[in-house]
């Protein structure tokens, strides 16, 4: 399917996998943002075009990999603009938006606990309010992690995520057009709590 980079949004995301050291994920802010200039990557930052300068603080990275697609997501601490604090209850996450807002969204997580654990897991906003259920409840057979780690105040996940798959008796397919979310918030009690910074939503839809 063909593949857009959209314009900046705030971000949404999930996964599982143990341990606050570097579990391979390897590259920086500064790498990630090159494969922006790939034609088969969509990507999104909390600041306008931030990959072309590589200047961003936060940014996610989502390309097509046969029957899923491979988000690469990665915030770094203390940033001039978004002065992130990294070291311990912070999400970040991409959402797949059924609705075109917040609600009905499958979510990408990636999150650093106050155990001082990074893990990335799916989650789910439920279709009739703003709130997210969180992932215990959410199967996560369809997330495949590759590598979570908070190394040199770099947060940073990577997972595979199937095209196909359902929460809760809704099915998402993401061969068809999803709109996209993009937000960070903070982590309370091992909960993903409401966004701390506003959400911002893609004006055009994505396929993979």
């Amino acid at each position: 399917m063909q593949s857009y980079i959209l314009p900046p949004v705030l971000l949404i995301l999930t996964a599982n996998v143990a341990a606050a050291q570097n579990t391979g994920c390897g590259s920086s802010l500064s790498s990630v943002s090159q494969t922006c200039q790939n034609s088969g990557s969509v990507c999104h930052s909390l600041q306008a075009q931030c990959w072309q300068a590589a200047s961003c603080e936060f940014l996610a990275s989502i390309a097509t990999a046969n029957d899923a697609v491979t988000v690469d997501l990665l915030a770094a601490a203390n940033g001039n603009q978004l002065q992130l604090n990294l070291t311990g209850n912070r999400w970040i996450g991409v959402g797949f938006s059924m609705s075109g807002g917040m609600a009905n969204s499958a979510v990408v997580h990636c999150f650093h606990d106050a155990n001082d654990t990074v893990q990335a897991k799916l989650t789910y906003n439920i279709p009739n309010a703003h709130f997210n259920i969180g992932w215990q409840n959410v199967d996560q057979a369809p997330l495949n992690v590759q590598s979570a780690s908070y190394v040199n105040n770099e947060l940073h996940c990577v997972v595979k995520l199937q095209k196909k798959f359902t929460i809760q008796s809704q099915a998402f397919d993401l061969n068809q057009p999803v709109t996209l979310i993009a937000a960070t918030g903070p982590l309370r009690n091992n909960t993903i709590a409401m966004h701390d910074r506003d959400p911002a939503i893609s004006k055009q839809k994505a396929s993979f």
